[in-house]
């Protein structure tokens, strides 16, 4: 064969070939084949978007999965959405419990059928009438499945597809999940966020209203003063939001007068996510004698009555701490926003003039020069303890002169603070942007003083005292 003819052959195969290989190469394998005829359902889990359950005891129940965001692509960050969502239609229209709803489309995906039967009587199989019925939806239809009787001294039970000639004998693990009670698959819990969605939290109680607000630095009081808020009643707040279930859904409530939700006794109204959008909770009057049903101490925050998008419900008294905490409760007594690990640079002047520092590799640096970590690390962490006695509005004192001036930088934040000479109801310690002033005890600025000195008495490290990288 002449080698043109060779070349044009070899050019016919090598198309051939990549033909075949384009035309085969999403095709499942024979082991994949082999496993997915072993399936009863034949439908893969992330193909359902729906399903109906009909027990024949029981209310039906439709669920519905949620789909992705419009873009086709997961949103990343605190304000993305969960990949595996379902909603409840009927016989209720809310959340639907996902591990719950996610678990039986799981299950169902990958029901195996262990024999199948061809002649059979579907009366004696428990097949007419069927113990209850699953629909299955997907883009492409639905598809009906009637569940039979139990097969004795097994763990299977009969399955057949609507319309099919054929039964099968599969497990009945999945029977339990068909026939759960319709309330069971609602999703217990309230807040459909995170905490670090939230934007403004306001709690309203006794007539009052009082707003908090994220910024950049953390969150603040805006209502009914402008204050930096306390990072730990916040965290304690969020927390308990998040973590807020239901303990009983109340369908057939009684007069909402009675359950104390004509007038409730507090409102939760929490703005979250990059929209805005809100969750509102209204808060009624404790369940009666309910410490008694739960064993709860007298101490113990009760349940009580709450209403969200009409549903009215029982919930843990787990935000009652945050509902009875006084505005001054919710104000910061820390004087500084940084955390003593955050600071990269600080720069402090007082009698004795300006001292520098500035963290770099891990080491501080006085004006350059390279000093222990030890005495560095105690001031900041005084600074970051230093706690206020009480607060006053900055307008109700005569300031003067400071005797000694901070500013702490670290990671892209600044912060300015002043120390004041003490009077008889402490030192006053201010921070720039803030209306309100620390009140610091003598102890406090004690020690803070003592750290000072203890930074500008620290002799220089020497080259032979640094630490030195270990060869790896």
């Amino acid at each position: 064969m002449r080698p043109r003819n060779l070349l044009i052959l070899a050019i016919v195969v090598a198309a051939l070939a990549a033909f075949i290989w384009f035309l085969e190469r999403d095709l499942p394998s024979t082991e994949e084949r082999r496993e997915r005829a072993k399936l009863a359902l034949g439908i893969d889990e992330d193909e359902i978007t729906a399903l109906v359950l009909e027990p024949a005891d029981g209310e039906s129940v439709r669920l519905e999965r949620v789909p992705p965001p419009a873009d086709g692509g997961e949103e990343e960050g605190p304000f993305a959405l969960a990949q595996e969502r379902w909603v409840l239609r009927h016989p209720f229209d809310g959340p639907a419990d996902a591990d719950a709803a996610s678990s039986l489309a799981s299950s169902l995906a990958t029901l195996e059928k262990e024999r199948t039967l061809e002649e059979f009587d579907p009366e004696a199989l428990g097949l007419e009438p069927p113990r209850a019925r699953v629909t299955v939806v997907t883009e492409k239809g639905e598809r009906v499945f009637r569940v039979g009787s139990e097969i004795p001294a097994s763990s299977n039970m009969i399955l057949q597809r609507e319309g099919a000639a054929e039964a099968l004998v599969v497990s009945d693990f999945v029977y339990e999940q068909l026939v759960r009670p319709a309330g069971e698959w609602r999703s217990r819990d309230l807040f459909p966020g995170s905490r670090e969605a939230v934007r403004r939290v306001t709690l309203e109680r006794g007539g009052e209203s009082l707003r908090l607000a994220r910024r950049d630095e953390g969150f603040w009081l805006e209502t009914p003063l402008e204050d930096r808020a306390d990072e730990d009643a916040v965290s304690d707040l969020l927390a308990a939001l998040v973590a807020l279930e239901v303990d009983e859904f109340v369908d057939d409530p009684a007069d909402p007068e009675t359950l104390g939700l004509a007038a409730p006794a507090a409102v939760v109204e929490v703005a979250h996510g990059d929209a805005g959008e809100t969750f509102r909770l209204e808060l009624g009057g404790p369940v009666a004698e309910e410490s008694e049903r739960t064993g709860e101490g007298p101490d113990e925050p009760g349940p009580r009555y709450a209403r969200v998008d009409g549903q009215v419900v029982v919930v843990p008294g787990d935000l009652d701490e945050a509902l009875a905490r006084s505005v001054a409760e919710w104000q910061s007594k820390g004087w500084s926003i940084f955390e003593s690990w955050e600071v990269e640079r600080a720069t402090l002047r007082d009698a004795e003039g300006e001292l520098a520092l500035d963290r770099e590799a891990g080491e501080w640096r006085r004006s350059g020069e390279p000093v222990p970590y030890g005495p560095v690390s105690d001031l900041l962490y005084a600074l970051d303890s230093a706690m206020a006695e009480r607060l006053v509005p900055a307008a109700d004192l005569e300031l003067s002169e400071p005797e000694l001036e901070i500013v702490l930088e670290g990671d892209g934040r600044s912060e300015s603070l002043r120390l004041y000479p003490a009077t008889a109801d402490g030192a006053p310690a201010a921070a720039e942007g803030r209306a309100w002033v620390a009140l610091l005890s003598a102890g406090t600025v004690d020690d803070l003083r003592l750290k000072l000195s203890e930074v500008r008495a620290a002799e220089p490290e020497t080259a032979d005292e640094l630490p030195t990288e270990t060869p790896g």
